[in-house]
């Protein structure tokens, strides 16, 4: 039977400027269990510059600057996502992601292609849909709503 390791060719790590700290945990539990499995950083800049020499640097890593695949009079911000867990709920109705089925690489690949061939507007569509999905599912608001419904449930029991 082939292992886990013979079927994985690199490992992606999406980060931005607010979970360095959580990257740098990832990516060493990942080089410690998976120590010749490539990885690669993808850096998010929207919530500015960031420092992961020292990741890559450490657990010999790669960073994908996202911003260099786009040139600027063009530049487009995606998000494709699988659902699995509670990704399906959360962006239900909105146009800030676009789900595909776990494990069908075609699926997103075509996704990823079409996402790419939309017109430079449509980003400010989707960042909108964005911010509320946050805003829905991240807010203090939120959040306290989540905990209630668990502490009632809790009682129940």
């Amino acid at each position: 039977m082939p292992s886990v390791t013979s079927k994985i060719s690199r490992i992606f790590i999406a980060s931005y400027k607010g979970d360095v700290r959580l990257t740098r945990i990832c990516v060493a539990s990942i080089r410690h269990w998976y120590p010749e499995i490539p990885i690669t950083l993808i850096k998010d800049y929207s919530w500015g510059r960031f420092p992961t020499g020292d990741i890559c640097r450490r657990w010999k890593v790669d960073v994908l600057d996202i911003r260099s695949c786009f040139r600027k009079s063009s530049a487009r911000a995606f998000l494709s996502a699988t659902t699995v867990g509670s990704v399906r709920e959360m962006f239900r109705g909105s146009q800030a992601a676009t789900l595909v089925p776990p494990r069908d690489e075609k699926a997103l690949a075509v996704t990823t292609l079409a996402i790419l061939e939309k017109r430079p507007s449509s980003y400010r569509e989707r960042r909108a849909s964005a911010y509320e999905v946050f805003r829905r599912t991240s807010s203090k608001a939120a959040v306290e709503a989540s905990l209630r419904r668990v502490l009632e449930k809790l009682k129940q029991c």
